[in-house]
Formats: C-alpha cells, structure tokens, sequence
C-alpha cells in the first residue's frame, strides 16, 4: 500500500508486508516507510525484510518458505526542479518443496523447522 500527498507540506507512506506458511512454520515480512517534508525540503525514507523458514513434514518433505518486503517513500524537491511526492511497496512470498519426500513412511524423528530473518532500513533528509 502507498500513499502520498501534496502542497506546502508533503508526505509519503508506504507498507508491504508477504508471509509464506507450510506445516507450522512461516516466513513473515514487513517493511514500512514515512516521509514528511516541509519548506522545500527533501526526504527520503526505505525499508526492507526477509524471512526464510525451512521444515521437515513427518513424511520427509523438506519445504522452504521465503517472504520479501520493500517499501519506500520520497517527498520534497528534486534535483530537475520538480516537487511532490512518490511511495511505493512491494512484497512477494514463494512455498516450494525441495529434496525427496518418502509417500511410503514416515520420516525418522518426525517433522520440525528454522525461521531466520532480517531487515534494514534507512532515511535521508536536509
């Protein structure tokens, strides 16, 4: 989602957010973004996550989920003369199953799972 606005005083908003799921694990990401400008100034505003989940099903199946999030915002003058303000966010999320599955029995130990993640973000402004 993206918002933004005009006039003496500019804003911008961005949000995404993905998740992915599969047998109790998930793979959540979120990135937000706000930009506030005033008097001419210029502001700049990003964010964005990972997450990365991997499980076992008591079939053997080795499933990894990714979520991915961007977002961005963008008010104030730029450098051609111009004015205004620009967000934008996007946000993707993918399931797949890699390695062997045994369909005839049951994996040994039974099922489980690792989530990892991060993120980072930023802003400019003057």
């Amino acid at each position: 989602m993206a918002i933004s606005g005009g006039g003496e005083s500019q804003f911008a908003s961005a949000f995404a957010v993905a998740s992915a799921s599969t047998d109790g694990q998930e793979a959540l990401a979120e990135a937000s973004a706000q930009a506030f400008c005033a008097g001419g100034e210029t502001g700049v505003a990003f964010a964005r996550a990972w997450s990365i989940s991997i499980s076992r099903d008591p079939l053997g199946c080795l499933t990894i989920s990714k979520a991915r999030a961007r977002a961005i915002a963008v008010c104030g003058n730029d450098p051609f003369g111009g004015g205004g303000a620009f967000a934008s966010a996007s946000a993707e999320a993918s399931t797949r199953v890699i390695g062997r599955c045994r369909p005839f029995g049951f994996f040994r130990g039974g099922g489980g799972g690792i989530t990892i993640g991060g993120s980072t973000s930023g802003s400019i402004g003057g």
